[in-house]
């Protein structure tokens, strides 16, 4: 699931999943998923957000190979190896 509440920054992380064979659902806020982006990225931003329970931390804009990063770290191997060899 993503967090975003800037429809067109929806599409482009939507889009970057799907080129990494990848699939979510949209949402407009962070109350209803796990892990969430952010615009804040000043400094001291990222522990705040991590106490406030998110359990990692991505700012945006996003780059695909920040967002593929984030989820080699958080997804099973085995499903990042599948979207792998959709692409």
């Amino acid at each position: 699931m993503l967090a975003e509440d800037d429809i067109t920054n929806q599409l482009v992380a939507l889009g970057i999943l799907k080129k990494l064979g990848l699939r979510a659902d949209a949402v407009l806020n962070g109350a209803e998923v796990l892990i969430a982006m952010t615009a804040n990225a000043m400094q001291g931003d990222r522990e705040l957000c991590l106490e406030a329970g998110m359990n990692d931390y991505i700012t945006k804009p996003v780059s695909p190979q920040a967002l593929a990063e984030m989820l080699d770290k958080w997804l099973p191997k085995s499903l990042l190896d599948r979207a792998c060899k959709k692409t």
